[in-house]
């Protein structure tokens, strides 16, 4: 079994523009808690992201990748076709979700797939109803389509996966992911997770001001 000896706190990211972010306020991400049901080795997963944790440690083959991969895949997992190549072997159904602290609210990602082909994706947002009896609830915020629904999820998060995979996230074999990028592709990258794009009218203006 993984022994849970951190967090897994994915950083301060995040995208954030005039129209978008008005509605929040910080760009850090925070795992809860994570379900997933045959997904690659786990045929049944349910698992608590601990706070204050700095490493996930176990032999190997334990699954410790998998956990931080799920949150990828959670996030960010393209169509059937991808999600199917994590379904653990000899299953035709795959569940994968996420709970998710951001911007002082808690949200819930989840991913299922059926009979190998049909995929859906489910985007919520947890209320507390306070009372006598405090109760806790989800509002969707799924979209028409599967495509719009990833769309509303990388603006709420204010990053993508190309920046999530080069500043946060690394995957095994994949440490190159931003030092091997281009100039243009580095300063887009590292302009998504500094949130510095806020700062490009006060930047033009300053510039029409020293041309004058």
């Amino acid at each position: 079994a993984v022994r849970q000896t951190a967090t897994a706190r994915l950083g301060h990211l995040g995208k954030r523009s005039a129209e978008s972010c008005r509605h929040r306020e910080g760009r850090a991400i925070r795992p809860l808690t994570c379900r997933a049901r045959n997904f690659v080795g786990y045929a049944d997963l349910d698992f608590t992201y601990p706070n204050d944790v700095c490493a996930i440690v176990g032999e190997n083959g334990a699954g410790k990748s998998s956990l931080a991969r799920l949150v990828d895949v959670a996030l960010f997992c393209g169509d059937a076709r991808e999600l199917a190549a994590w379904l653990r072997r000899g299953e035709d159904e795959l569940l994968v979700e996420l709970t998710f602290e951001h911007a002082d609210e808690t949200y819930r990602v989840r991913r299922t797939l059926r009979d190998g082909k049909s995929a859906k994706l489910d985007l919520e947002i947890q209320h507390l109803d306070l009372g006598p009896a405090a109760t806790e609830r989800y509002e969707p915020l799924t979209r028409e389509t599967t495509a719009a629904t990833q769309a509303a999820i990388v603006e709420l998060l204010g990053f993508n996966r190309e920046t999530f995979r080069a500043s946060a996230y690394y995957a095994q074999r994949d440490g190159s992911a931003f030092t091997n990028a281009g100039p243009s592709e580095k300063k887009r990258r590292l302009v998504e997770v500094s949130g510095v794009e806020e700062w490009a009218p006060v930047n033009a203006r300053v510039r029409a001001d020293l041309a004058v």
